[in-house]
């Protein structure tokens, strides 16, 4: 039996996604696909504003010029989680989109600075390693998408879903209340569950294509447990901790030589910014310090 054409529910669902309010990209793509792009990038940012929540709660962070302060950080994790909630909420979808389109070309232009400065991770997801272009790209995929995304005729106010703005206000603060919580709890750069180092934040200058260098830095234990260092793990093999001793008493401090070796990255141009941990025999992350160092073409 065949379906008659034109029927009144084929005409309803066109009329809410293919009307001229929407672009010919939205067009054929019905209800269901256009009004998943707000909700697929609010969740982006939220899950990236969690990792960075985690992050400046359990590890030390080295505050490198501005844009590394805490605080700031701090700011942008409430920015994010704020944005991504009110994206997946969908309440005043005009200034919404205004707002989002904003917010997705700034980020665009940070990571697009990360790739020119040759950084290794972009930071959005935290401790989780994304190639600033890989960002860049995403930034601008967004910022397209939110471009062709047009606000539905009936749109979602404070007074037409007033359940759905006081859940969302309600997860708002209490999230947003749990990470500032966390993230102020970890102040002190370089300190990890009772162990220092000092300083947290080597900084080794300019050095040439495949030159060397090395610093001397301080590991203090002030738990009232021993300390057994098991392994190391850093975000860059030119980067390594030549430990003295292994096991660290309660109160003991150690000495230890943070060597940068750009022979292991000899193309390598650019800033560079180094994350080093330190794991007891557990396996448990005790320590993370921070090396920085730029790279210049062999004269």
């Amino acid at each position: 039996m065949r379906h008659p054409q034109g029927s009144p529910d084929d005409e309803r669902a066109s009329t809410l996604c293919c009307s001229s309010e929407y672009p010919p990209l939205c067009a054929p793509l019905h209800v269901p696909l256009c009004a998943i792009v707000p909700v697929l990038l609010g969740s982006v940012l939220v899950t990236a504003g969690a990792l960075k929540a985690y992050q400046l709660a359990t590890e030390p962070l080295a505050e490198v010029g501005f844009f590394g302060s805490r605080w700031l950080l701090i700011g942008l994790v409430e920015f994010e989680l704020g944005l991504g909630l009110w994206l997946v909420a969908g309440f005043y979808a005009r200034a919404l989109r205004l707002a989002a389109l904003g917010a997705f070309a700034s980020l665009g232009v940070v990571a697009l600075t990360q790739v020119l400065a040759g950084e290794r991770s972009c930071a959005c997801f935290g401790s989780v390693q994304v190639a600033p272009y890989m960002a860049f790209l995403f930034d601008g995929a967004a910022v397209v998408a939110l471009a062709f995304w047009r606000v539905d005729t009936s749109p979602v106010t404070l007074t037409t879903h007033r359940a759905r703005f006081g859940l969302t206000m309600a997860v708002f603060l209490i999230a947003g209340a749990a990470a500032a919580l966390g993230m102020t709890g970890c102040i002190a750069p370089g300190k990890a569950r009772g162990i220092l180092v000092e300083p947290a934040l080597v900084d080794f200058g300019e050095l040439e294509q495949g030159q060397s260098a090395g610093a001397q830095v301080s590991i203090i234990n002030r738990t009232n447990k021993p300390l057994v260092v098991s392994r190391t793990s850093s975000s860059c093999p030119c980067l390594m901790l030549e430990l003295n001793t292994l096991q660290l008493e309660p109160g003991q401090q150690a000495i230890a030589e943070l060597r940068v070796d750009m022979a292991h990255e000899p193309f390598f141009l650019g800033s560079l910014l180094i994350a080093l941990s330190l794991f007891d025999s557990h396996g448990e992350k005790v320590l993370t310090l921070h090396a920085k160092v730029r790279v210049r073409q062999r004269s």
